[in-house]
């Protein structure tokens, strides 16, 4: 997955997200930073966060589940939740998006939310990247 963020964004310094918990709810702690939780590892969910241009920022949600529109609709939710529209950039990854047979799906669950400048940055992409993709 992040071989896949470094492809999208090359030369771009890659942060992680870190959630809100008991542990750090602070507004101390770091929201972003490069090393990787080591939760993570045994996450469904990867939130990558990489700076394109001096005040712009890109999300990368990762996910390891397959591509269904519900699992689409929830990361739509937390992405607006993580950034309160700071990013210009959101991107959804999972392992098995095609295009060709889930784009109508990806239309339908942006639909779902109000039509903001949020809904217009998302973009739904496939991580295991191949000639097709």
């Amino acid at each position: 997955m992040i071989e896949f963020v470094k492809k999208v964004f090359v030369n771009k310094e890659i942060e992680f997200t870190y959630f809100n918990t008991g542990l750090n709810g602070d507004n101390d702690t770091l929201k972003n930073g490069t090393i990787m939780p080591v939760q993570y590892l045994a996450s469904n969910i990867i939130p990558i966060r990489i700076q394109i241009e001096e005040e712009k920022n890109a999300l990368v949600l990762c996910s390891r589940e397959k591509f269904e529109q519900d699992e689409l609709i929830k990361l739509i939710g937390l992405a607006k939740n993580i950034t309160a529209n700071y990013q210009a950039k959101t991107i959804i990854a999972f392992p098995d998006y095609d295009r060709v047979y889930h784009e109508q799906l990806v239309n339908n669950a942006i639909r779902i939310f109000e039509e903001d400048s949020f809904t217009k940055t998302i973009t739904v992409l496939n991580f295991n990247q191949n000639f097709r993709n």
